[in-house]
């Protein structure tokens, strides 16, 4: 039984975008910074505030900056007014403004993001007394953003804030201590810094303490608790949990499914300008999910959070130009948007990214750099850069392979039930290369991935059980593991099962199921395929005798590169059976043939060519050239369709 090829193991490319992530981007780490009063919520209300700012109040003016700054029912945000009000204010000794322009530097707003310049307006804040201002450049110390990182000062800072009644600095050590940032992981620790928060009134303390619930982090996971937490939270005014509720809803965790209310959430969430629920918006826009697809809406709601620079809005929007969702197909465009998500920081964007790099995609090829953005996806535990990683190390693309280093990562991916990573895995360990052969993890790697639909592994795993190689030989499994590929689309599987059906391989012969299965293959484009159909309407297999089919399916194969196809096709032209005879004709196609390394082709058309008239042998000679041109420019238009 012939087993066929294995199709190449392409890199992992996204199929749609990503969900945002639930840990908080720098909006929801840093606070605005105290005040007396809240501001005024409408344009009325705000008169008596601006006389007295105009009238040199250093209070005034900072409470009026915060009304510019949030914007109102009947006023739009206006942030360069706020910037110029804070100033007014910091000028007038009132050290929370600065806190505020530090904040808005950080973020962007009014202008070019600037972290250097917001942690020195934290800096200035904080001597002057501001411990909000010290929390927030605790931040960025943690964090390196805008000045060199440094942990344990960060949490030293956040303590002596937090001690004096910070919340935001509670929570942001509970956030350390959650993560591992710069600490071992200690869910008990972040919990009593969480709860310490709590205690200060902060909503976003319950919305960490849910998620914890949630994802069982130090103690049995409880989503439905975590719900009601979230709602909580939620009804403070915390952004992150409405979104947090958003996606309880969509998935259903820990409440029924409810596209309805997970759109509610977000859209409350986006409102309050919280960029994680502006990208699920967008997804369930883009996707159509619970609301009527429309990749316009969310292109521009990605948009509006990468503006504030959220990676994983801007990583959406690169699947959108990549995949041409609602546009143009646009690889240059999502090249560069994957390089700027990768700056910020995303995972999956420097996977993506050098997906593009290694194959010359959106601009030119570089393989060193396609690796370099493999690995720091591996190292920062993104499966897809894990699995990529580690085929660059088996294939040796920008240095010596080096096996061993390619188990490891592939295994690495292979854990996260990455199946790139199952199938490269189980092939090297079946052959032995980079670790000692093991032929049952092999198999169960490859069942696994072939389990979960993965093409390669599904048809991989049909010719092992055809072949008894690494598997007790058992061709109805084989055949059934070909009928899953075949399903998908792998040419290759239903090349085999025709086979399968010519030797009765699993019941009786059956050429017209063969034929059957030929034709499939045929249609999908496989040049043998058209050649092993063509044979089949040549000969009657299956099917009556049919020699200008056959001479058709002939000419597609031999333009694909088939060797015995061009040799047939001339020996149809030779004796004129379903085409009219032609000695030109049978000769330019044995030429063919012959200059693709077949002896017999060359000898047929010596003889042919002993009894060809002068002019009859020019024109041979020219068919033979219009052939290779044909030839040639089907070869390279295949090549840019694979592209």
């Amino acid at each position: 039984m012939a087993g066929g090829l294995l199709l190449p193991l392409l890199l992992a490319v996204p199929v749609d975008a990503a969900l945002a992530a639930a840990r908080p981007g720098l909006q929801d780490m840093l606070q605005g910074g105290p005040h007396s009063a809240p501001p005024p919520d409408s344009t009325e209300r705000l008169a008596p505030l601006r006389r007295a700012a105009e009238a040199g109040d250093a209070m005034a003016q900072y409470r009026l900056g915060l009304a510019l700054h949030v914007g109102a029912a009947d006023r739009p945000a206006d942030f360069a007014a706020a910037a110029r009000w804070f100033r007014a204010a910091a000028d007038g000794g009132v050290a929370p403004a600065l806190t505020s322009l530090g904040v808005m530097q950080a973020l962007g707003q009014g202008g070019p993001r600037d972290l250097a310049a917001a942690a020195e307006l934290f800096r200035q804040a904080a001597e002057a007394g501001d411990l909000v201002a010290l929390a927030n450049l605790s931040v960025l110390r943690l964090l390196g953003h805008g000045l060199p990182a440094d942990p344990a000062r960060a949490r030293a800072d956040l303590i002596v804030a937090a001690e004096a009644g910070i919340a935001n600095a509670a929570v942001m050590l509970g956030r350390i201590y959650r993560h591992g940032d710069g600490v071992p992981v200690d869910p008990a620790e972040a919990r009593r810094w969480f709860d310490t928060a709590r205690a200060l009134g902060s909503p976003a303390a319950d919305t960490e303490l849910a998620e914890m619930l949630r994802d069982g982090e130090g103690q049995p996971a409880d989503p439905a608790a975590a719900v009601r937490l979230f709602r909580r939270a939620a009804d403070g005014g915390d952004r992150r949990a409405m979104n947090d509720l958003g996606r309880a809803f969509q998935f259903g965790d820990g409440v029924a499914v409810d596209p309805a209310a997970a759109l509610h959430w977000y859209r409350r969430a986006a409102t309050l300008g919280a960029v994680e629920a502006m990208t699920n918006l967008g997804y369930m826009h883009e996707y159509g999910v619970g609301v009527a697809e429309d990749p316009a809406q969310a292109r521009s709601l990605y948009e509006a959070a990468a503006r504030q620079d959220y990676a994983p809005a801007i990583y959406n929007l690169a699947v959108m130009h990549a995949q041409g969702h609602g546009m143009e197909p646009d690889l240059a465009a999502a090249r560069a948007l994957y390089r700027r998500a990768a700056e910020l920081g995303d995972p999956g964007a420097h996977n993506n990214l050098g997906v593009l790099l290694l194959h010359g995609r959106g601009g030119p090829a570089d393989r060193a750099a396609a690796v370099r953005h493999f690995r720091i996806a591996a190292e920062a535990g993104d499966a897809n850069g894990q699995a990529n990683y580690g085929l660059s190390l088996r294939d040796g693309r920008d240095r010596p392979a080096d096996p061993a280093a390619a188990v490891d990562w592939l295994r690495r991916a292979a854990a996260q039930g990455q199946n790139d990573a199952r199938h490269g895995l189980a092939l090297m360990l079946a052959e032995g290369r980079g670790a000692p052969p093991d032929p049952a993890a092999a198999a169960d790697l490859l069942r696994a991935a072939a389990e979960d639909g993965y093409e390669d592994s599904q048809f991989r795993l049909a010719v092992w059980l055809a072949d008894g190689r690494y598997l007790p030989q058992d061709r109805q499994a084989a055949a059934r593991w070909h009928r899953a590929a075949a399903a998908q689309g792998n040419v290759y599987a239903m090349m085999n099962l025709a086979i399968f059906a010519a030797n009765g391989v699993t019941g009786p012969p059956d050429l017209a199921e063969a034929a059957r299965w030929y034709e499939r293959a045929a249609a999908a484009g496989n040049r043998d395929a058209l050649f092993a159909l063509a044979s089949f309407h040549d000969a009657g297999m299956g099917m009556a005798v049919d020699k200008t089919r056959a001479a058709q399916l002939y000419r597609q194969a031999a333009l694909a590169g088939q060797v015995q196809a061009m040799f047939n096709l001339g020996d149809l032209h030779r004796t004129g059976q379903g085409v009219p005879a032609d000695a030109a004709e049978a000769w330019a196609w044995w030429r063919m043939a012959e200059v693709e390394g077949m002896l017999q082709a060359g000898r047929n058309r010596q003889l042919l060519e002993q009894a060809m008239p002068a002019a009859v042998q020019e024109r041979a000679a020219q068919r033979y050239r219009d052939l290779r041109a044909e030839m040639d420019a089907a070869r390279r238009q295949e090549g840019e369709d694979r592209q």
